[in-house]
């Protein structure tokens, strides 16, 4: 199994905090948002190797994976558009590396990492979603009949969402092929300025992509300022109880 993290985004909404640094390397306690999700991969006996899309001040993220994580099987890719397009193509730019199956992680995402215990040792696929939360305008809705997901948007109507897609999940050869074939279609028609998750919501039909759910762990996203002081001021929460 291979793992991939999208860390291209600039993180414009963070103002002067990711004037110097991209979102991916802010500090969180001892150590960056790509820091903790590198060291969870660490644990997964399954993965053997790691890719990182990198964008928006790339040099600092090879730097940092080159001080700090020498001894795991990293590669980077450099997304090139990163500033015209959004994390679909980043995903486009992994197929051949991903189509046989992978985990997937946003890099712009705290969680509690007792999440992701086991997830590598199922063989289905699946995206993790928090239901224990208040849903608005913002978060990637889920809609799900029994436990598969049916539906992933961000325009599901916040009354008629199941819970938020967290922006982690583990696809299998069957799911991968389709989703990149969906991705493929879609960039080559000039869509880029669109969400993986667009690709992943339209071929729902076809296949199967069950929901998992983490409510009794904490989990965001961090796009503000705002949102990232928050977590600072609560990192306890996202830490192994």
């Amino acid at each position: 199994m291979k793992a991939v993290i999208l860390a291209a985004g600039m993180g414009s909404r963070l103002g002067d905090i990711t004037k110097e640094i991209p979102k991916a390397l802010l500090p969180v306690e001892n150590t960056t948002l790509l820091g903790r999700i590198l060291n969870d991969i660490k644990e997964m006996e399954s993965v053997e190797e790691i890719l990182i899309i990198t964008g928006y001040k790339s040099e600092k993220i090879s730097e940092y994976v080159s001080e700090n994580f020498s001894e795991l099987n990293i590669t980077l890719r450099y997304n090139a558009e990163y500033n015209t397009s959004n994390n679909i193509y980043s995903v486009h730019l992994c197929e051949e590396e991903l189509k046989d199956g992978f985990i997937l992680f946003n890099c712009d995402i705290i969680y509690n990492p007792l999440i992701l215990k086991d997830i590598d040792k199922t063989n289905d696929s699946f995206m993790i979603v928090n239901t224990n939360i208040v849903l608005d305008e913002e978060e990637m809705k889920v809609k799900v009949n029994g436990n598969r997901i049916v539906e992933v948007s961000k325009k599901i109507a916040p009354k008629e969402g199941f819970g938020e897609y967290i922006g982690i999940l583990k696809f299998e050869k069957n799911e991968a092929q389709a989703t990149f074939e969906e991705i493929k279609r879609l960039v080559n028609n000039g869509e880029v300025n669109i969400y993986y998750e667009d690709a992943i919501n339209n071929i729902l039909g076809n296949i199967k992509v069950n929901a998992k759910e983490v409510n009794e762990f904490k989990c965001t996203e961090i796009d503000t300022e705002e949102d990232y002081k928050r977590v600072l001021d609560s990192i306890v929460q996202f830490n192994i109880k």
